[in-house]
């Protein structure tokens, strides 16, 4: 007997042994130990992550926040869901790339083998025209002699310094990321990956029950990123929005009391999930907007209107008053007076152009009512007479 209890105690050991090696690998550690040595706190990684939490990393990989910095081994390019980059600029290989911002919906852009973002007229690639276009081919970058922009070769360079919001666990006084001489700083991991938003991972891991990982839901976290300028001005160049500034379209047009997770599931792509990213309707707090719709109903979502693609971020359509870009605005309100956005929504401060609280008629209404259709009217004078009777018979 007193030889089974102890084969018992040894079989009980082993099985411990291996419980805890399987937590390990997993990503969590056990912390029934009174006394656990945490040390300091520090990036694991999201991989490790997955451990524990399958079901929102995968979600998550589906988003485009991880593909915001990929690096390119071994002449391969990488491989994102739902979309591709076919190929580097003309002139170069997969194997005279170094890393790849970008990729995954809208465009993406290249850096050289020392980790210096390519320019020129032809070396962006956008994903929806599946065509090129310039990058920053401007005075205020220079060709590789030294010569200021805007120049005629087709190549020029500048130092990568966007780490801030495109990698986790940026230091931009830690180095050259790998040696990089063109990447000022350095990070954990590239891309915009869990330990960005939730900070590091090592502590929460060896002792999950004993150590919350922070779940930081205000829009205020977005916004760190999601925002150009520090007085929370809506950022405009050629006659659009800049793409990722929705916290300030959010202050600007009347929202400022919600949180982005209000309506968005933060881990999951509008783009590619949108069944799965938006967790909430506008009717939930507008109930009765959607009644007597003037020739909508059923046919027009609210945000057609209320978020029409004022921003841009690779490509626009159109011109004049029926342009659109390929961002929706997170504005939400209307200005249903006749004028363009040049007239009522920009105006010019400390020598750059902003937008205000209201998108105008000419995104609101004639990015679709474009004379693409000989029916469709496309007059602001015709916008301004009928957006008035939208939610009223």
């Amino acid at each position: 007997m007193k030889r089974l209890r102890i084969e018992r105690r040894q079989m009980f050991g082993k099985v411990m042994a291996v419980t805890s090696a399987l937590l390990v690998i997993a990503g969590c550690s056990d912390d029934s130990a009174d006394n656990i040595a945490l040390g300091s706190n520090s990036y694991i990684g999201a991989e490790r992550c997955a451990g524990c939490h399958q079901g929102m990393y995968d979600e998550f990989m589906q988003s485009g926040h991880p593909y915001k910095l990929s690096r390119v081994l071994n002449g391969q390019r990488p491989s994102f869901p739902f979309s591709a980059v076919p190929n580097p600029p003309e002139g170069y290989t997969w194997s005279d790339i170094a890393w790849m911002i970008g990729g995954f919906g809208w465009k993406a852009r290249f850096m050289d083998r020392n980790g210096q973002i390519i320019l020129g007229p032809t070396v962006q690639y956008n994903l929806e025209t599946q065509g090129w276009s310039a990058y920053s081919n401007d005075s205020s970058h220079t060709a590789p002699d030294g010569t200021p922009g805007p120049w005629d070769a087709n190549i020029g360079r500048k130092d990568y310094t966007c780490g801030k919001c495109h990698t986790t666990g940026w230091d931009p006084d830690g180095g050259h990321q790998e040696g990089f001489s063109g990447i000022a700083g350095t990070f954990s991991e590239p891309g915009v990956q869990c330990e960005a938003c939730h900070g590091e991972g090592s502590h929460h891991a060896n002792s999950p029950f004993r150590t919350e990982m922070p779940i930081d839901r205000t829009a205020e976290l977005c916004g760190n990123c999601h925002t150009r300028d520090a007085k929370r001005r809506v950022e405009v160049s050629k006659g659009f929005i800049r793409h990722h500034e929705q916290y300030d379209e959010m202050i600007a047009g009347g929202h400022a009391v919600l949180e982005c997770g209000s309506c968005h599931e933060p881990h999951a792509s509008v783009l590619y999930r949108r069944s799965v990213a938006l967790i909430a309707d506008c009717v939930d707090c507008h109930p009765t907007k959607s009644d007597g719709l003037l020739g909508h109903a059923g046919s027009v979502a609210c945000e057609s209107c209320h978020m029409p693609a004022a921003a841009k971020s690779a490509v626009a359509f159109g011109s004049g008053v029926n342009r659109r870009g390929d961002i929706s605005s997170h504005i939400f309100s209307i200005n249903p007076i006749a004028a363009t956005a040049e007239e009522a929504m920009f105006y010019e401060e400390d020598g750059k152009t902003f937008a205000r609280g209201a998108v105008t008629l000419d995104f609101a209404c004639l990015s679709c009512h474009n004379g693409e259709d000989a029916s469709l009217q496309t007059s602001l004078s015709w916008a301004a007479e009928n957006a008035r009777l939208v939610h009223s018979p």
